[in-house]
C-alpha cells in the first residue's frame, strides 16, 4: 500500500514506512483483546495517540475508509442500472434512463420533496405543450 500510495504520503522511504508499522503494530498489539478496535472508525480513533509517530499509516488508514465507501456506492449504482434497465425501459432514451437511475439511487433526497411544491412550480412556469395537430 505504501508503493501505490506513495504521492498521498507525507514521507516516500521504505524504512520510516516500516518503522512506521512496527511502531503501530506494537501500539495495536499492546492493547487488550477486548478494546481492539473491532472497525476502521475505531482504528482511526485508537491511532489518534500516537499520530504523530505514524503520519504514513494514519493516512492510510483514512484511505481505507474512503475506498471502502466509494467502492459500496459504485456496486450500488451498478445494482440499481440492472434494476432499472428492464426490457420495458429499453426503448426510453438515455436522458430519461439517467433521470430514473439519479432518482433511485439518491432515495434519501427524492423521499424529502414535496410533491405539490413541485407541481406548483411546473404550474406556474411560461412553458405551454400544444396538444393541437396544428404543427403536425
Amino acid at each position: 500500500m505504501f508503493k501505490h500510495y506513495k504521492d498521498d504520503l507525507p514521507i516516500d522511504d521504505s524504512s520510516v514506512h516500516k518503522a512506521e508499522f512496527d511502531t503501530w503494530k506494537f501500539w495495536i498489539i499492546k492493547i487488550k483483546d477486548d478494546k481492539r478496535p473491532d472497525t476502521i472508525n475505531e482504528t482511526l480513533e485508537t491511532i489518534q495517540p500516537i499520530k504523530l509517530f505514524c503520519p504514513n499509516i494514519s493516512i492510510l488508514l483514512q484511505l481505507y475508509a474512503l475506498i471502502a465507501v466509494s467502492i459500496a456506492s459504485i456496486k450500488r449504482s451498478f445494482f440499481t442500472l440492472k434494476l432499472i434497465k428492464t426490457k420495458l425501459r429499453n426503448r426510453t432514451g438515455n436522458e430519461r434512463f439517467n433521470d430514473l437511475a439519479v432518482i433511485n439511487i439518491r432515495k434519501a433526497a427524492v423521499e424529502n420533496l414535496n410533491a405539490s411544491s413541485i407541481i406548483d412550480v411546473f404550474s406556474k412556469s411560461k412553458y405551454i405543450i400544444n396538444f393541437t395537430n396544428e404543427s403536425l
